[in-house]
Parts: structure tokens; C-alpha cells; sequence
């Protein structure tokens, strides 16, 4: 078990810091060149963070209630 727990909290980090480099590319003007809803604007730019943080506030809400 020990392990297990061990794997799960590598595999998590690596995943967070994956995710930190994604949000940080989508949030540099100079390196994002979408045309789409994620880029140009500043407001476009920071979609993909609020829509990060969005999906993580209503699958933990979800979490606590089916636990509790």
C-alpha cells in the first residue's frame, strides 16, 4: 500500500506540473496563437484556467457528495 500511495502521488504531481505548463502557454500572448475562444485576448487567454478550476470546483462538490 505503501507504494501505491507513493505512485499516486508522483503520477499527481507530474500531472498538476504538465497542467501548470499547459495554463502557463495558454496565458502567454507571445505563444499562444490561437484564433479561436483561447486566444488573442487577454480574457480568451485565461478561458481555459477559469474552465480548469470550474471542472475541479464541480467534480470535487460532486466528490463530497456522493461521500456524503
Amino acid at each position: 500500500i505503501f507504494q501505491l500511495l507513493q505512485d499516486f502521488s508522483s503520477i499527481s504531481r507530474e500531472s498538476l506540473e504538465h497542467t501548470l505548463v499547459l495554463v502557463d502557454q495558454f496565458l502567454r500572448n507571445g505563444v499562444n496563437q490561437r484564433t479561436d475562444i483561447y486566444g488573442e485576448s487577454l480574457i480568451n487567454r485565461t478561458r481555459f484556467l477559469f474552465e480548469i478550476i470550474e471542472a475541479m470546483t464541480l467534480n470535487q462538490l460532486t466528490y463530497q457528495h456522493n461521500i456524503f
